[in-house]
């Protein structure tokens, strides 16, 4: 990622969102929605997890193409745990529009939204990493809510309302 581009997403203020965890089935019940640029402290006590995860932007159109619609969603994920935290690049976000069709990412990227490096994300502790995650949504979708899910969304989330 550009440096440019990582200095716009550090100066950018958000308030910080934290999703108390117990470990068990809680851990994965979505959270009251979030707002873009707001970060939302994600933590797993029983998989040792603990994140803070912004949605910076949504891109939509993200890359207009005949009879497709592409919807890109840029994430900052830092790991605040001790141990290494290793995911899915996009394998537990959703985007989830007004009707509740839930849309995963699409394995095609966004030409205006650089993707996160590899097909997997792996953060050190106190490690930060910038990428975008793309969808493809049905053309007259009316997009509502980014889900977020720690471990391939079987850990816990968090929503942000884009609508």
């Amino acid at each position: 990622m550009p440096l440019s581009a990582a200095i716009l997403i550090t100066l950018t203020s958000c308030a910080v969102h934290s999703i108390p965890d117990d470990g068990g089935a809680q851990a994965i019940r979505p959270p009251k929605a979030a707002r873009i640029g707001e970060a939302v402290n994600i933590t797993d006590k029983y998989r040792d997890i603990a994140l803070q995860v912004t949605l910076t932007k949504v891109v939509d159109p993200a890359r207009p193409t005949t009879g497709k619609r592409f919807i890109a969603a840029q994430f900052r994920i830092r790991n605040n745990g001790t141990k290494d935290y290793k995911d899915a690049r996009g394998g537990g976000v959703r985007l989830i529009d007004e009707s509740g069709q839930a849309y995963d990412s699409a394995s095609s990227a966004a030409s205006d939204c650089e993707e996160f490096g590899s097909s997997e994300i792996w953060l050190s502790s106190g490690e930060t990493q910038v990428g975008c995650v793309t969808f493809e949504v049905d053309k007259n979708a009316k997009p509502e809510r980014i889900r977020f899910g720690a471990l391939y969304g079987f850990s816990a989330g968090a929503v942000w309302q884009i609508k």
